[in-house]
């Protein structure tokens, strides 16, 4: 059984480490999810099995997308493991979505889960910097060198 999960834990969970594999869309909609899952106390109250009801346009127009960019990020999402969707459960036969917490909590796992975002950006800048510093080294070269080498093909 998974421990038990508030929205503010998933909350960090969702900021500190899924944007360094999903998109920005993708993470904002399941914090939105998360964020509208039935409760009591926010603080206390687990968000395991818990459901949340809205409707597709509605999660749309509170996040001023598409209804076809919802729909993507929440297929991401499913496809991942990390929402279940109940197809027509919900009043007037809407879906509900409910947080699959230990799949999220496998991703917080900070041995076999994802790096923490900042780290994983940090990462990439010291990757792109790398590279950066190879070009200007080749254009110096080619510079000194001169042009006669350049154009023996």
């Amino acid at each position: 059984m998974a421990e038990p999960m508030t929205k503010r834990q998933a909350r960090r969970i969702i900021h500190d480490r899924l944007r360094s594999k999903y998109t920005e869309l993708d993470c904002r909609v399941l914090e939105k999810i998360v964020a509208l899952v039935r409760v009591v106390d926010y603080q206390k109250s687990d968000i395991t099995g818990k459901r949340c009801s809205s409707k597709r346009g509605s999660l749309a127009r509170l996040m001023f997308k598409t209804e076809g960019h919802i729909n993507r990020s929440i297929t991401n999402l499913e496809t991942d493991g990390l929402l279940i969707v109940h197809r027509g459960v919900g009043a007037k036969g809407q879906d509900e979505y409910s947080i699959n917490v230990p799949a999220l909590q496998k991703l917080a796992d900070p041995i076999d889960g994802l790096p923490l975002y900042k780290d994983f950006k940090k990462q990439e800048r010291a990757e792109y910097y790398e590279k950066e510093k190879l070009a200007i080294a080749e254009a110096a070269m080619w510079k000194h060198e001169g042009c006669n080498e350049e154009m023996a093909f």
